[in-house]
């Protein structure tokens, strides 16, 4: 007889929702941050490019914030999962990674035998369709793709710029130069997986200048539609930089001509093309790094005094990589022992620890080891190794696989040195010294926080009459939140998010309940010191101090309790997930026809920004700027 799956669903249908909703809530992990084309192109190079456009240093600087803000915050990062993988990868892809979920006819049926699909029973199929029309989901299985591919200024990439202007509001138009800049950076890299395979190499400028203008030319066409629909007392059309001679200001020049001249400007293409691993700032933190550590780990015999004169000794010009460098000190070191005897490198040690050799090899396995091999391809080799996921080596036909310690001295230098490039950039072009401030509560319990307008996650902002110290304040921190939530989940206004942070932290504290009640009573039933009746009399204790985690049956009431409140969303929820933003909005490249937006600014399709109805007005950010240099008050955000 067959099965009957939809008798058996009605029979269960709070047992079947339930579960889900424990299997959903189970899954809300949370995962580090990653970067995208990292700070210093989000926001200094978004900066730099905004005010090269003719755009004012307080209006520019929250277009940087925006941009960059889409790494800084839980909702946005390209790691969190946001309640379940499914609508993290959704984030990925339109935020990070700009592709396509429809995958077409012609490529549908191979899709489908690769992974199996066309071989479901009917039992599954049956499943499949109860949950399609349980979650009133209409798009078929096989229209959708479930490997995308990012493409350099996909159409998605300029989808928020065009909500944000449809709508008038420049953090949501501003937020979009993020994703035009990952497209780029991200081209060729699937949503689903991102670039994981090659760590921060997509990220880095110098990796391919090429690419990194061809970004330009895509955001500056973004930045040249903002400016369009600012006020005029928001453009700076005293701004003349062009070494390619033009008869307008910058603020007159068109987004190609913008482009060009910023490209041709030899401070900008000095910094885009700089190779920071080769900074001998940079070669001398890493070569420090490998000392340290090699003395700990009994590679070397060092004192700190003579890691200090090491380090010293290195050159002062980018001559060499980290790599190249260690090579030669290993040459160094080994001739050096090979003239006065054996004490500063442990080579049968290293070679052992690294499983080249035996751990009592002799001396002469040692010796006729290296000559076969040949001692300068050896040290090269060890170099490599030895500096392996500490210092990032260029990707090659052998090399195609890069894994970084994003938590390491060596990637912090590197950074540092970026951002400090790009400043003196931003400083050299419009004598403005600027310190992005990173955002407080970037993890998931700092997410709540900002939903629920928790004051003591306000920003500390230092103040300087010389440096604008720049971030996002609470409130606006907030408003982003909510705008990028009813972005992902268009049915929801972003109100509904303040309910489920509020459930999920219940949650959150109810699994934590959990496992501390499991941990004491484990604890209580291993310790030898109590007898039968003692560790009974404790037991039941515990689960008086824990009784509404102390069953399954209480586990689940109390867990039902909390998740009841979320259960009318629920099917909305994973609606929006399946089915919204699944093919580009028609119009979202009209921003580069002059004819096409002419007639939308004409029509009110695409509003002013900085009104009364945006996220902020042109006096308030001019009240912040001053306020940034210790001049005036906190402004008080415009929300509707």
């Amino acid at each position: 007889m067959k099965f009957n799956l939809r008798f058996k669903m009605r029979l269960n249908s709070k047992l079947v929702v339930s579960s889900a909703l424990v299997t959903l809530l189970s899954l809300m992990g949370f995962s580090p941050n990653a970067h995208a084309y990292d700070e210093d192109t989000h926001f200094y190079g978004t900066y730099a490019m905004a005010r090269y456009a003719g755009i004012r240093h307080e209006v520019a600087t929250q277009i940087a914030l925006s941009a960059q803000w889409m790494d800084e915050s839980y909702i946005s990062d390209p790691t969190s999962m946001i309640f379940l993988p499914i609508t993290g990868i959704k984030k990925r892809r339109l935020l990070h990674f700009p592709s396509s979920r429809i995958v077409g006819s012609l490529a549908s049926d191979t899709q489908m035998k690769m992974m199996g699909l066309n071989e479901m029973t009917d039992v599954q199929k049956q499943i499949a369709e109860e949950i399609a029309k349980r979650f009133d989901v209409d798009n078929k299985l096989t229209s959708l793709t479930f490997m995308t591919e990012t493409m350099e200024d996909h159409p998605f990439a300029s989808e928020l710029l065009m909500e944000g202007l449809k709508r008038g509001n420049l953090m949501m138009a501003s937020a979009a130069i993020h994703t035009i800049e990952d497209s780029y950076a991200h081209a060729g890299t699937p949503a689903e997986m991102g670039h994981a395979a090659f760590w921060h190499w997509p990220d880095r400028p110098f990796s391919s200048p090429e690419k990194y203008n061809r970004m330009e030319h895509g955001v500056f066409g973004a930045l040249v539609a903002i400016r369009t629909m600012l006020p005029a007392e928001a453009i700076d059309c005293e701004l003349s930089l062009a070494p390619i001679p033009s008869q307008v200001p910058n603020c007159q020049m068109d987004a190609k001509l913008l482009a060009d001249n910023y490209a041709a400007t030899s401070a900008v293409t000095e910094v885009i093309s700089t190779d920071i691993l080769k900074d001998p700032e940079y070669v001398a933190v890493a070569i420090n790094d490998i000392l340290v550590r090699g003395v700990k780990a009994k590679y070397l015999n060092l004192n700190t005094s003579q890691i200090r004169t090491i380090i010293a000794s290195l050159p002062k010009t980018s001559e060499r990589d980290a790599y190249d460098s260690l090579e030669l000190l290993m040459r160094n070191l080994v001739k050096k022992e090979i003239n006065s005897g054996p004490g500063i490198v442990n080579m049968k040690y290293i070679l052992a620890d690294m499983g080249r050799l035996r751990p009592n090899a002799s001396d002469r396995e040692v010796i006729n080891y290296a000559k076969s091999f040949g001692t300068n391809d050896l040290l090269r080799r060890l170099s490599e190794e030895l500096l392996l996921w500490k210092v990032p080596a260029p990707l090659s036909d052998t090399h195609r696989m890069e894994v970084e310690d994003d938590k390491s001295p060596i990637r912090a230098k590197e950074m540092e040195l970026r951002i400090r490039n790009m400043q003196k950039l931003i400083v050299n072009l419009f004598n403005q010294k600027i310190q992005m401030i990173p955002n407080p509560t970037k993890d998931d319990v700092g997410f709540a926080r900002e939903v629920l307008m928790d004051r003591t996650a306000e920003s500390k902002i230092p103040v300087d009459k010389e440096t604008a110290y720049v971030t996002f304040n609470l409130r606006e921190r907030n408003a982003w939140d909510k705008m990028i939530f009813s972005y992902l989940f268009p049915s929801f206004k972003g109100e509904e998010l303040k309910l489920v942070v509020q459930q999920a932290a219940k949650l959150t504290l109810l699994a934590g309940r959990i496992t501390e009640y499991k941990e004491k009573r484990e604890a209580i039933t291993n310790d030898k010191r109590y007898n039968y009746a003692s560790r009974k009399a404790r037991l039941a204790k515990l689960d008086w101090d824990y009784k509404v985690v102390s069953s399954t049956a209480k586990i689940l009431i109390t867990g039902w309790k909390e998740l009841e409140p979320l259960l009318p969303y629920l099917p909305t929820f994973v609606k929006d997930t399946v089915e919204t933003h699944i093919t580009p909005s028609p119009d979202n490249f009209y921003y580069r026809s002059p004819e096409l937006f002419a007639a939308y600014i004409q029509n009110g399709v695409v509003k002013p920004l900085l009104t009364r109805n945006d996220v902020w007005t042109h006096s308030l950010l001019k009240e912040k700027s001053r306020m940034q240099a210790g001049r005036a008050p906190e402004p008080v955000l415009i929300t509707k």
